[in-house]
C-alpha cells in the first residue's frame, strides 16, 4: 500500500510540474517583453511551432527554455541539441566546482572566489595585478588598510578627492555595487549626492572599498561611463587549464556596470586575433542584437582589444593555482599597463556565451574528466 502511495505521489508531482511548465511556456510565447526575435528581418517560425519546440524542450530537459529567442531558435534550423540546457549545465558546473578530493578527504575552495576580500589577499600574495582594497566596511565602520585603523563612515569626508568602487563582500553580478567619491565636501554615490546616514545604511550589508581604476582608452571608447571588461572562461581539462571561451562585456543605456544581467552587452572576442566580432546582444527582455554601440556609436566588428592574449595567459596561469575549482569565469579589465584581474566567478552562466558563440554543449562536456564528483589530486 505504501509503495502504491509513493508511486501515486511521484506521478502527481510529475503531472503538476508538467502542467505548470505548459502554462509557463504558453505565457512565455505570448509575452511581448520576452517573446521577441533577435533577428526580426529573417523569416520566423510560427507561434504554434515555437510553442511545440518549447514544449519539446520542457519534456526533454525539464525546464522552460527562456533563452529560446536569444539563441535564435525562432528563425533558423539550429541544432538545438548542440546547446546545453541551463539546469543541466548548472548542475554539472556546481557539482564539479563544489568539492575536490585530496586523498580521502574533500573540501571546497569556492570562498576564495566568492569572498572579494579573500580573493584580493590571494591575488596580492601571488603577485597578480588586481584593484587594491582600501578598506572593509562591516557593522557601520570602516577598517582602513593603509592606516590599520577602524573609523566611522564619516572618515570618508576626511579624505578629500576620495574616489573608489564599493562592492558587497559576497555579492554576485555587480549586486549592490556602486562608485563612490568625495567632491568638494559632498559624498557622491553613482554620481548623485547622498547623505551620510543614507550611505551608512547602504553600506550596512558588508562591503569592500576598492580603488577606482582607469581603463585603457580603447576599452573606454566602447562605453566611457563604466569599466568594460573581458569575460574569460577557463576550465580544467584533465591536468591542464584551458581557455573555454572569451567575450567582451560593456555597459549601455546609462549604466555604470558592464554586467549582462544589469543591462549590458556581450559579444565574442576572436581568440586568434583579439578583435571583436560583429554582433553583440542584450539579455532577453532588455534588448536585441546590435552591431555598433547604441551610445558611443563604436562599430564592433574588427575592433581590437589591447593585451588580449596577455589577459588569457594571466587567467590560465591564475586558475592553475586554484586546483580545487573546475571552471571559472574571470572578469578582466584592461589598463594602459596591461590586464587587471577584477574577480573570478565559479557560478558563471554559459547561456550568455551560447547566445553569441553558438551551442557549447560538446565543448563543455569534453572538459569533464572521469573520477566522480569534483576533481581529485
Amino acid at each position: 500500500m505504501i509503495s502504491i502511495l509513493k508511486k501515486l505521489n511521484r506521478f502527481a508531482r510529475r503531472w503538476l510540474f508538467t502542467f505548470a511548465g505548459v502554462v509557463t511556456v504558453t505565457r512565455f510565447v505570448n509575452d511581448p517583453k520576452k517573446a521577441y526575435s533577435y533577428y526580426p528581418d529573417l523569416p520566423a517560425k510560427s507561434k504554434a511551432r515555437v510553442w511545440l519546440e518549447l514544449i519539446g524542450w520542457l519534456f526533454r530537459h525539464g525546464e522552460v527554455n527562456t533563452f529560446y529567442y536569444y539563441y535564435g531558435f525562432d528563425v533558423s534550423p539550429v541544432d538545438q541539441g548542440a546547446y546545453i540546457p541551463y539546469n543541466e549545465f548548472k548542475d554539472l558546473r556546481n557539482n564539479w566546482n563544489r568539492a575536490i578530493y585530496i586523498g580521502r578527504r574533500t573540501t571546497s575552495y569556492l570562498a576564495l572566489l566568492r569572498d572579494k576580500y579573500m580573493f584580493y589577499l590571494l591575488l596580492s600574495s601571488l603577485d597578480f595585478p588586481t584593484p587594491k582594497v582600501l578598506g572593509l566596511c562591516i557593522g557601520g565602520s570602516i577598517d582602513w588598510l593603509d592606516t590599520h585603523t577602524t573609523e566611522g563612515i564619516d572618515s570618508l569626508m576626511r579624505r578629500p578627492g576620495f574616489k573608489a568602487f564599493c562592492k558587497t563582500i559576497l555579492g554576485e553580478s555587480a549586486e549592490g555595487a556602486f562608485p563612490l567619491r568625495v567632491e568638494k565636501g559632498v559624498l557622491l554615490l553613482d554620481g548623485a549626492p547622498v547623505t551620510l546616514p543614507d550611505l551608512t545604511r547602504r553600506l550596512a550589508g558588508g562591503f569592500i572599498i576598492q580603488e577606482f581604476i582607469e581603463q585603457h582608452p580603447r576599452t573606454a571608447e566602447l562605453y566611457p561611463p563604466c569599466i568594460n571588461t573581458l569575460r574569460i572562461n577557463t576550465i580544467r581539462k584533465g591536468n591542464d587549464v584551458v581557455l573555454f571561451s572569451s567575450c567582451m562585456k560593456m555597459g549601455a543605456n546609462g549604466s555604470t556596470r558592464d554586467n549582462w544581467a544589469s543591462g549590458g552587452l556581450i559579444g565574442v572576442i576572436d581568440r586568434e586575433t583579439g578583435r571583436l566580432t560583429k554582433e553583440f546582444k542584450f539579455q532577453p527582455g532588455r534588448g536585441g542584437v546590435v552591431t555598433r554601440h547604441p551610445q558611443s556609436g563604436v562599430v564592433f566588428e574588427g575592433y581590437e582589444i589591447p593585451f588580449f592574449k596577455e589577459a588569457v595567459r594571466m587567467a590560465v596561469e591564475l586558475h592553475s593555482f586554484l586546483y580545487g575549482i573546475h571552471s571559472i569565469g574571470w572578469d578582466v579589465a584592461i589598463t594602459k599597463d596591461g590586464p587587471l584581474i577584477i574577480e573570478g566567478n565559479d557560478n558563471w552562466v554559459i547561456a550568455a556565451h551560447q547566445g553569441v558563440e553558438g551551442g557549447l554543449r560538446a565543448r563543455f562536456l569534453d572538459t569533464l574528466v572521469h573520477g566522480g564528483k569534483g576533481g581529485s589530486c
